[in-house]
């Protein structure tokens, strides 16, 4: 008897080998703005982003966006960067075979990569958190950066909702690494310095120095140690004196700002 046909009926769908040769062409994604072109928020609006609103730039034709613009840019929600880095034939097979960086286990094991980016931001800036809320449309995030009221002094219901806020940060700061995208981890670890001083106040303040250090050190620098960013995640942050190892790329990486708009470097 001869062997069996490896592409058989019975061959399960994950197992066949996609080629370039075999992309479907109607899978190709929108073409690429020019690199000039993604300017975020800088781009005015012909009308409010939201009814009523009064974000109408004085002195121009046009209406600020609210920042929804920089956050695209910031998150990279249509994976643009990835885009021009691996080139459209290799960005269309890493899409169909789900092999872009994405978290995989809990709650997010069955969410595609584009909708884990929507739920971090979320997560970070939307004051609806629900399934329904997309902050990629209307961000409406507003936080205390500080308060003197320690969270001793609050309230049950009051410090449950600080604290709760400050493990989404953590959580946020988890995916951002899983997905691999140095901006998110900034933010994150903006968003966790914020939320230490709303949660402790004075007391928070050494946590959330160290956050915001890391986050500057990301923006700044051509390389960094993703454990060490990693470490702000742990709901107690183990700080240990060790030998750095900055292997991932930071905004300012030379490879990586070929590809990525001047609005998010800078």
């Amino acid at each position: 008897m001869g062997k069996k046909s490896k592409t058989s009926g019975t061959s399960k769908p994950g197992k066949f080998k996609l080629t370039k040769k075999n992309i479907d062409p109607s899978l190709f994604p929108e073409p690429l703005p020019p690199l000039a072109n993604e300017i975020g928020s800088l781009r005015l609006l012909d009308k409010p982003q939201t009814p009523g609103s009064l974000r109408k730039n004085v002195g121009d034709d046009g209406y600020d966006d609210g920042g929804v613009g920089d956050l695209k840019l910031a998150i990279d929600l249509d994976d643009h960067v990835l885009r021009r880095k691996r080139g459209e034939s290799n960005f269309v097979m890493a899409v169909q075979t789900d092999s872009l960086p994405r978290m995989r286990e809990g709650q997010f094991k069955e969410v595609y990569r584009r909708d884990q980016k929507v739920q971090l931001a979320q997560i970070l800036f939307s004051e609806d958190s629900s399934a329904d809320s997309d902050v990629t449309q209307n961000p409406t995030k507003t936080s205390e950066v500080y308060s003197e009221q320690a969270i001793e002094e609050m309230d049950e219901e009051s410090k449950k909702q600080q604290l709760d806020s400050l493990r989404s940060a953590k959580f946020a700061l988890r995916l951002s690494i899983v997905l691999k995208e140095p901006a998110c981890i900034c933010l994150s670890l903006a968003e966790i310095s914020k939320r230490y001083l709303s949660c402790y106040g004075k007391e928070g303040a050494e946590n959330a120095l160290r956050c915001a250090m890391k986050g500057i050190e990301i923006a700044t620098s051509e390389y960094y140690d993703v454990d060490e960013m990693a470490i702000e995640a742990q709901d107690k942050p183990m700080i240990k004196n060790h030998e750095k190892e900055p292997t991932y790329p930071g905004l300012l990486n030379k490879g990586l700002l070929q590809y990525m708009p001047l609005r998010v470097s800078t």
